[in-house]
């Protein structure tokens, strides 16, 4: 799995984190999709981040602590 990681401090790690994973943009509010969606999608990708492997997190920027991290969120937690 590849992705893109951009180091934009105005956007917050959680959002960053959930573009390279799932290689979707997540706007403050999608007025698409409902909330539910929008808690399965971030457990899901916060799942998939746990099991990234080491050369694929150094890929988009992240240590293996820094996913950990994430992925132990709630998923109601952007």
């Amino acid at each position: 799995m590849s992705a893109s990681f951009s180091h934009s401090p105005s956007i917050p790690l959680s959002r960053r984190l959930w573009n390279a994973v799932t290689g979707r943009t997540l706007g403050r509010c999608d007025a698409k999709k409902g909330l539910l969606d929008i808690w399965w999608e971030r457990r899901t990708a916060r799942l998939r981040l746990a099991e990234m492997s080491d050369h694929n997190l150094q890929d988009i920027g992240l240590t293996r602590e820094d996913a950990l991290k994430e992925a132990e969120k709630p998923f109601w937690m952007a």
